[in-house]
C-alpha cells in the first residue's frame, strides 16, 4: 500500500462498504454509488491501492471537496475494522491482568524536578505531546533561607544551594496534559513526570484556574511559582518553597531585585545573582 488511506480501507476488506457509507452521507452520493458501486467494489477487491483515487474522482464528479470525503471513508473503514480487531483481543494473553500485574521495572533513582536520566521516554509516551525538552546552561549557586523571627521580621541564614547539572531538561505544558499517567509507566525512575517535572502555564488565567496544581507562570520579568513539595525549586532558580502546616505556598520572585513574596513561611531565595533565564526557563 502506498498511502495510509489505502491501507485502512483495504486492511480488513471493508473498503467498498466504507466508501458506500461515505457517499451516502453527501448530496448525490447515493445515486453515484448506484451507478459506480460495482466498479468501486471490484477495485476495492482487486486493486485496493487505487481506492482513494476513486473516492477523489467521486468527489470531483459530485462537485465537492474530495479530501474530506476520503477522510470520511477512511474513518468509517477504521470503525468497521474495529469489529474484526477488537473481539480477538479478549483472548490475547498479553492483554490479560495476570500478564500485566508486575510493577514496571525501575532503576534505583527517584525522579526529580531537574537532572533526571534524560531518556526522553516520557516525551514519546505522551499521547498529547504535552512533555517537551529544552536546553539550558548548567549552573550552581548559593541560596539564603528566609525565616520569620520572633519579632516578626525576616531573618536570613545559609540555604541548601541550588544547581542544575545537565543541559538537557524536561517540562510539561499545562493544558495539554490530561494526566493519563502514561509517562509514569514508561519512566525508568520512580515518579511520574507529569507530576514532578516543571508544569508551565501559558497565561495567568490558566495559572489561577488550577489552584491545586503546582507550576510556573512567567509574566515578563516576574516568575510566579506555586510549589507544594518540600525541596522543589523554581525554573529560574529564584526560590524554594516549603510546605508547613498544610498551607499551600504561592511564591513570586522579581528578576534583578531582592524581592520575593510568599503566602506563608519559609523559602530559599537566591537574590540578585539569579539571572533571568539562566537556569531553565523555556524561551
Amino acid at each position: 500500500m502506498t498511502s495510509r488511506e489505502a491501507y485502512v480501507l483495504a486492511a480488513y476488506g471493508h473498503g467498498a462498504e466504507a466508501v458506500r457509507e461515505a457517499l451516502e452521507g453527501v448530496r448525490g452520493g447515493t445515486g453515484l454509488w448506484e451507478r459506480e458501486g460495482e466498479r468501486i467494489s471490484n477495485i476495492a477487491t482487486r486493486d485496493p491501492d487505487n481506492l482513494p483515487r476513486l473516492v477523489r474522482e467521486a468527489g470531483a464528479t459530485l462537485g465537492i471537496d474530495a479530501e474530506p470525503l476520503v477522510l470520511m471513508a477512511t474513518r468509517i473503514a477504521g470503525r468497521l475494522n474495529g469489529r474484526d480487531i477488537v473481539p480477538p483481543l479478549a483472548e490475547e494473553a498479553r492483554y490479560h491482568a495476570r500478564s500485566n500485574a508486575k510493577t514496571p521495572r525501575r532503576i534505583d533513582s527517584r525522579l526529580a524536578l531537574y537532572d533526571c536520566i534524560n531518556c526522553d521516554l516520557c516525551i514519546s509516551a505522551c499521547p498529547n505531546d504535552a512533555i517537551f525538552a529544552y536546553e539550558v546552561e548548567p549552573l550552581a549557586t548559593a541560596t539564603e533561607a528566609l525565616y520569620r523571627q520572633a519579632d516578626g521580621t525576616l531573618g536570613r541564614k545559609e540555604g541548601v544551594g541550588f544547581s542544575i547539572r545537565e543541559a538537557h531538561q524536561l517540562a510539561m505544558l499545562s493544558g495539554a496534559c490530561n494526566e493519563c499517567s502514561n509517562c509514569e509507566v514508561y519512566c525508568p525512575e520512580v515518579g511520574a513526570p507529569f507530576r514532578v517535572k516543571e508544569r508551565v502555564f501559558l497565561n495567568r488565567a490558566d495559572y489561577d484556574a488550577s489552584p491545586g496544581v503546582d507550576g510556573f507562570w512567567r509574566d515578563d520579568n516576574v516568575l510566579h511559582a506555586r510549589l507544594n513539595w518540600s525541596g522543589t525549586r523554581s525554573p529560574l532558580g529564584a526560590l524554594r518553597c516549603h510546605r508547613g502546616g498544610g498551607v499551600r505556598r504561592d511564591c513570586r520572585v522579581r528578576h534583578g531585585a531582592d524581592l520575593a513574596t510568599q503566602n506563608g513561611m519559609g523559602f530559599d531565595f537566591l537574590g540578585r545573582s539569579a539571572q533571568h533565564g539562566q537556569s531553565g526557563t523555556p524561551r
